[in-house]
């Protein structure tokens, strides 16, 4: 069997192996090629310089199980190993695709100084490759030698193609950024720019380069420099726009935005990039506005089409947003996100049977578990809280933070339901799981409040408040349950007083506060505080404790028209009942 047959039947990788390898053999008796009579692309051009450069090397035994070992060791993951056999090849051959190998092996063995020797042999042997340049530029920032990096990296940027350049920029503004000290960083790219003072790619690298060192004057500079340069150039002013933004700068941003779209109506980056501010500061008309202009010019742009379906379900037009909804169904059958929002609209509506069939077609692992968290809220309102509960246990999740979500949603069922029991138990049981889980400590303390046990919701928000001093919802629940069940009322204004100052517009907190007063015999403050509740949430609740003290204060007539309405906004409310059984039938 000969050698070649042997290697053969070592697999397919290999045999991958013998091909580069026989291409390399091929150099010693290499004739002359045949002119190419078609136009030749720059990597063709470079595929034969390359060639050019290769050494006239035997290809030996030594050589072929010196390379094979190597690939075997890689394969294993025996990184040092590979890198070995392949530098000694490298050594022995001189030929660059070895050397570039070799290179990257040991870069991911961390042997930087190995890796520059062999960097530095692949670049003798392709000094006109782009990426080789780089790739020693680099090494030379990884080891604190910035000074050796600039020319490589001036070598790279000259000899890049447009469509690469910038893509080669961001790389080594993302290396000088992960390993060279601040001002390293600023000099080295400098000397680019002064090597490139014409060149917008270079420019706009120093744009990000300072931003990302928070020198947002100087990025703001370099990228007014950079559309100098290329006034039409979108990424320049994107990149502007948003750091305007970052600045507060926000009407010239939206200024400088609509007056570079009006020249360049077909940007459609800029424009999405628009269109999301004018969404995060919920100026919904003008985000549609932006992204119906997008879609006119990139009518295949899922990103575009989904957002105009948010847009209209955001106004409740359920007929726009279907219409969007269907179209991006078209274009991508398997838009399972298209699909669950299908289902919102047919829940909105009422549809329950539509709905199901919706959120039931998502198969995407993605999006599985949110449909199906969202499908037993239909079976919950369709066929009830057993089934919902049943539905739920098909629903596997694959993370804590799922565990914890499907742990809520059970919750919730159960307490409305008023399966008290049920609930606290299987809170229990995920706690323990997962102890300082401050939702599910919450959440349970709030079904300890169903069952009156005091003691229970104490030791939940102590741990919370422990674990989060600012969960501003524990300092309320806390206070009020101290205040309405126990004689800890210096204790319980403590807590509520501090969640107010957190929050002084939260009726919630207002009612507790509103409530300890009365327990304290101060009604006018209770009053006041209560009143303010009350006008910013129409809550039973808020209303019930409300009518208690101002028919303590003696203004029935006053009480009883707050019951009135209350009642009629919250019919057969338990605690409105309570109130009318205990006081206003005196």
């Amino acid at each position: 069997m000969s050698l070649v047959e042997r290697f053969c039947q070592a697999g397919a990788h290999t045999a991958v192996i013998l091909i580069s390898l026989a291409t390399l053999a091929s150099c010693a008796t290499q004739t002359e090629r045949t002119p190419v009579e078609t136009d030749k692309s720059a990597a063709d051009i470079q595929a034969e310089k390359t060639q050019e450069n290769l050494p006239n090397v035997e290809l030996t035994p030594d050589l072929l199980y010196q390379i094979l070992v190597s690939d075997i060791a890689s394969q294993r993951g025996e990184t040092h190993l590979a890198m070995s056999g392949l530098v000694k090849a490298a050594r022995n051959t001189r030929d660059p695709r070895l050397a570039e190998q070799a290179t990257r092996l040991a870069v991911l063995a961390g042997e930087y100084n190995t890796g520059i020797e062999m960097a530095n042999l692949w670049v003798e042997m392709s000094p006109d490759d782009a990426s080789v340049h780089q790739t020693l530029g680099n090494l030379y920032v990884v080891v604190d030698k910035v000074e050796l990096a600039v020319p490589h990296y001036r070598k790279a940027i000259e000899l890049t193609t447009p469509a690469h350049a910038e893509m080669l920029l961001q790389n080594i503004t993302d290396t000088l950024i992960r390993y060279a000290d601040k001002p390293v960083a600023l000099s080295a790219m400098r000397e680019l720019v002064t090597a490139f003072p014409d060149t917008a790619d270079v420019q706009l690298a120093y744009a990000r380069l300072a931003a990302m060192l928070s020198m947002t004057d100087l990025a703001l500079s370099a990228s007014n420099d950079a559309l100098n340069l290329d006034p039409d150039w979108e990424k320049a002013a994107t990149f502007k726009f948003k750091l305007l933004l970052t600045l507060d700068r926000t009407d010239e941003a939206i200024d400088f935005a609509n007056h570079f779209l009006k020249k360049h109506k077909k940007s459609t980056v800029l424009r999405s990039s628009l269109a999301r501010y004018y969404i995060e500061n919920d100026h919904y008309r003008e985000a549609e506005k932006e992204y119906l202009q997008v879609l006119k010019y990139t009518p295949d742009s899922q990103g575009t089409i989904m957002a105009l379906a948010l847009l209209r379900l955001q106004e409740n037009d359920n007929e726009k947003a279907r219409h969007y909804l269907n179209l991006a169904l078209k274009q991508q059958p398997r838009n399972d996100l298209a699909r669950i929002y299908m289902g919102e609209i047919a829940i909105s509506e009422n549809k329950l049977d539509e709905a199901e069939q919706w959120l039931r077609s998502v198969t995407d692992s993605e999006q599985l578990f949110s449909a199906r968290i969202r499908l037993s809220g239909v079976v919950n309102k369709r066929d009830g809280v057993d089934a919902a509960l049943r539905e739920l246990e098909a629903v596997y999740p694959e993370t804590a933070e799922q565990q914890s979500e499907l742990a809520l949603i059970r919750n919730e069922l159960l307490v409305e339901a008023e399966r008290y029991t049920d609930a606290h138990d299987a809170l229990d049981s995920i706690i323990e799981d997962q102890p300082d889980n401050i939702e599910l400590l919450y959440a349970r303390a709030m079904v300890s409040a169903q069952q009156n046990d005091v003691a229970g919701l104490e030791r939940d928000l102590t741990h919370v408040l422990k674990l989060d001093p600012d969960h501003v919802h524990s300092m309320n629940a806390l206070g009020y349950t101290l205040a309405d069940q126990t004689d800890r009322i210096e204790e319980a204004e403590t807590l509520v007083a501090a969640a107010l100052s957190k929050r002084p517009d939260d009726p919630f907190i207002l009612d507790s506060y509103g409530w300890i007063k009365y327990r304290q015999g101060n009604l006018k403050e209770a009053e006041k505080h209560l009143q303010r509740a009350l006008s910013l949430r129409n809550d039973p609740e808020i209303a019930a404790h409300l009518v208690e003290v101002l028919w303590k204060n003696g203004r029935k007539a006053e009480a009883k028209t707050i019951w009135d309405k209350a009642n009629t906004d919250f019919p057969d409310n338990k605690l409105l009942n309570a109130v009318s059984e205990e006081i206003l039938q005196q």
